[in-house]
């Protein structure tokens, strides 16, 4: 039997990783891994891993389907019943809402402050430095 690990992820960057969890007799086993577009599933993934990296999402909700058997030719019987004959899949959802631009542009501000305040510290000490003054 193989789990998701989660099976609610919230993501403001458009990024995370799907991990799952399988049981010792099926630690070998090959998995497969789906996400739903529009009212299909299409194949992700296959193989031994127990981890998948997902990048580059807009804002939506997602839908994933960790299966023990492909599912490709049987797509429309994959549901959260899906449980014949030691076919077993696990569902996650995924909501990606990236940061608002008004808040990029208060961490961006804060940055160049900041950026700005160290560098005019260093140059002021190399400058008094090299005069041989001290401040203060």
């Amino acid at each position: 039997m193989v789990e998701f690990n989660q099976d609610q992820i919230k993501s403001k960057t458009g990024y995370f990783t799907l991990d799952w969890s399988k049981e010792n007799e099926t630690k070998n086993a090959h998995v497969y891994l789906y996400n739903k577009t529009n009212s299909s599933w299409n194949l992700l993934y296959e193989g031994t891993n127990s981890r998948y990296s997902i990048s580059g999402l807009l804002d939506g909700n997602y839908e994933y389907a960790i299966c023990e058997k492909d599912f490709l030719n049987k797509t429309s019987a994959l549901s959260s019943e899906s449980k014949e004959s030691n076919i077993y899949c696990s569902f996650a959802k995924a909501e990606i809402q990236h940061y608002n631009s008004n808040q990029t542009l208060v961490f961006l501000s804060v940055g160049i402050i900041l950026f700005l305040s160290i560098f005019v510290t260093i140059v002021s000490s190399i400058f008094f430095a090299s005069k041989g003054i001290s401040k203060g």
